[in-house]
This record gives structure tokens, sequence and C-alpha cells, in this order.
């Protein structure tokens, strides 16, 4: 087992001398997202192509051009142009503003494509920051306990100089070395959740792989997490106004209307205006002809289509409804899971952290003084690998609530890199 934990350390080493690292603020992080994340890209054509629809909206039909002439008879032969031939022109009109209707619609459907976009967004940020920091505290558990690991592979290297002259027992060496593949299986556990992270991170911000992603939040970016910038009331009413999912559903029935508006104007027929012209006509030779054509809504006036417009108009004021009833409990829930956590957190001695870092530091001097028995020693060792796991634990799980608050009230209460709606 040592043999095997001894070469994946040299493998690992060996990755690490290839890999380049790369520091990443939070800020940094943010700002590779908005400018590498391919899902972002495609999701900005779905912008650019609901305005594309408005521009087609605009344009007005095609009109139509005929040209009659006789193909063959046998006196005249094929094609006689010196006969009767037939030419007409014709245009369809919209009326009643149904173009005008068209392209309201184009435009709602545009504004529901760029609260889509930000709602990508923002789900893009949140799973950045969480892999983000889950990395970074995984990181702190692992530089800690690798300390403690070389510290106990230097004495099991003395220890096993000393039982080769009989000085300690082999229960001694075993005992040691069972502490030191215990707490080497915990570091590997910890390092393969990381590299789970790494890549996710890698992907969102279309890093290389042969980039080793360091998270290095600033004091700042760690500090701007507080209970205190957090009113619950004000935060749901504020997430009613500004939450991406509510503004997509008012965009749904906005977008709604706007197509029970559009299929209403489609009852009334369009205009269909030509003027023709007749070299041989049935009634003087070179005439010239004027036409005006609609159909008659007697049987089908899209009643099936107004129907279904209404429909989901209906369906769709339901949904906004329910969006609501579930973001207000949802931003409840991470309120109060912030405050167990930081009531948990508070009742922590600020200094606990520290004075056990500085008690470690002196522990195997102890240990090798016989200031410590081989009991004592391992027990102090493990309890400060679990203390360290667990307290990182805490730390990051807090934050991460804070986190989910922040995509749940769907603004940014803790996080300054806003990205705006496109226009």
């Amino acid at each position: 087992m040592q043999k095997l934990l001894f070469c994946f350390s040299l493998l690992l080493f060996v990755n690490l001398f290839y890999t380049q690292n790369k520091n990443l603020t939070l800020a940094d992080a943010d700002d590779l997202l908005i400018k590498n994340n391919l899902s972002l890209f495609a999701a900005r054509y779905e912008v650019d192509m609901a305005e594309a629809n408005k521009i087609q909206a605009r344009l007005f039909d095609n009109p139509d051009i005929s040209f009659q002439v006789p193909a063959y008879s046998k006196d005249k032969g094929w094609f006689d142009l010196n006969g009767d031939y037939e030419l007409t022109l014709q245009q369809a009109i919209k009326i009643a503003g149904k173009k005008k209707s068209g392209v309201n619609l184009a435009e709602s459907q545009k504004k529901l494509a760029n609260w889509q976009y930000e709602l990508l967004v923002k789900q893009l940020i949140y799973a950045v920051h969480n892999s983000y920091f889950t990395i970074y505290y995984l990181q702190q558990s692992i530089n800690k306990t690798s300390v403690e690991i070389e510290k106990i592979k230097t004495i099991i290297d003395a220890l096993q100089v000393q039982y080769k002259k009989g000085n300690v027992t082999l229960n001694e060496v075993i005992r040691m070395t069972a502490t030191y593949n215990s707490l080497s299986s915990d570091v590997l556990e910890l390092q393969n959740s990381i590299s789970g992270e790494q890549n996710n991170l890698r992907t969102l911000l279309l890093i290389k792989p042969e980039y080793e992603l360091t998270p290095t939040p600033t004091t700042t970016e760690l500090n701007k997490y507080s209970l205190k910038l957090i009113n619950l009331n004000d935060a749901i009413d504020k997430s009613m106004a500004q939450h991406p999912e509510i503004k997509i559903a008012e965009a749904e029935i906005y977008m709604n209307q706007m197509q029970l508006k559009y299929e209403k104007k489609q009852v009334i027929p369009d205009l269909q205006i030509g003027i023709g012209f007749s070299k041989n006509g049935e009634y003087v030779k070179n005439e010239t002809l004027a036409n005006i054509g609609f159909s008659i809504p007697i049987f089908n006036r899209n009643q099936g289509n107004i129907k279904n417009a209404e429909y989901k108009i209906k369906q769709s004021e339901i949904e906004k409804k329910n969006q609501e009833n579930i973001i207000s409990n949802q931003i409840k829930l991470s309120f109060e899971k912030i405050k167990a956590l930081e009531n948990r957190y508070s009742h922590l001695d600020p200094e606990f952290e520290k004075q056990f870092d500085f008690l470690m530091t002196s522990v195997s001097d102890n240990y090798m003084k016989r200031n410590l028995s081989l009991l004592e020693f391992t027990d102090l060792i493990e309890t400060y690998h679990e203390q360290i796991i667990q307290l990182n634990n805490l730390k990051l799980q807090k934050l991460l609530a804070y986190e989910e608050l922040n995509y749940n009230t769907g603004y940014a209460i803790f996080n300054n890199n806003v990205i705006k709606p496109i226009n």
C-alpha cells in the first residue's frame, strides 16, 4: 500500500511539473466565463435570430407577375407573340394593422430571448462559483493535511532506523504507517474531487486541459458574504421584480398576448390588387385591366388559433404565479440555511484553528522526544485532520449557501459582476 501511494505521489509530481498553474480571483473567473463560454455564445445567436425575425416581420410581400401566351396552335405555331397574350401584376396588401401586429409579436419574442440569455448567465455564474469555491476549500484541507503527512513520513523513516537497531517495536512502526496510509488515502479522495471540479471549471471557462486552475479569491471576495446584507422580505420583493425566471414568465404572457392580437388580425383577409394588360382581350384590343380581390371569411375565421392563443395566455399567467411561489420558497429556504450555518459557525472559537495549527507545529518534536505516547500522537494527528476537513467543509457550505441565495433571488446581492440583458 505504501509503495502504491508513493507511486501515486510520484505521478502527481510529474503531472504538476508538466502542468501550467493559472491563478484565478473570483472576478477573473467571471470575466473568463463571459468572454469564453460556448453556451453563452450559442444563446447569443438566439437573440440575434429573434432580431432577424423582427426584421423579417417588417418586410412587405413580394408582388407576383405572370405572363400568358398561347404555347402552340396549328395556324400560328409555337409561341406566337403577335397573337393574344396577357401580362398581370398582383400585390397582396395586409390591412387592419396586420403587419404591425406581426412586428410586435417578433419584438415580444426578442424580449423573451433576452431574458433567457440573462437566466443562462446567472446559471453559469452559479455553476462557476460552486466549482471555484469547492476547489479552493478542498485544496485548503489538502495543504494542511499534506504538511502532517510529510512529518509522519519523516517520523516513519526515523522509526525504521530505530527499529533495525532494536530501539522501537514493530507495532509502533506499523501503527505510524497505518496513520500515514489513512491520511494519504483521504488526500487522494479529496484530490479526485478537485479533479472533477477542475474539469467542470475548465469546461465552463474554455480553459485548455494543460492548465491547472488555482482559485485565489481576494480577502474582499471572501468577506463580502454577510447576513447583514440580507432582509428576507426585501429580498423576496426585489426578486419578484427582477428575477430572470419571473421576467421570462412575464415575457411569455406578453408574447402570448401579442400572439392573440396577431391571430385576431388574421380574420381580416388580405387585399389582392393588381393590374394587367391583354393584347387581344375579349372586350377590346390592347386593354388594360385592374383587379381587386379578397377571401370571404365565412367558414374559416381562425377560430382554432384564436382559442389556442387565449388558452396560452391563461396558462402562462398560472405558470407565472407558480414560478413566484417557487422562487419565494427557495429564497426562504436558502435564507434559513444561511442562518443555521452562520449560527453553527458563530459557536466556533475564532482562535481555535490558529491554536490547533500552533499546537501541531510541536507535536512531532514532542513525540520524537517521547513527551507524547504513540497513541496520543496518532490521536492528535487524526483529530487535527478531522477538524480541518470539517472546518473547511463548514466554510464551504456556508459560502455555497450564500451563493445559492444569490442565485435564487435572481439579482446580485454579493456579486458586483452583474451581466445586463442584451438590448
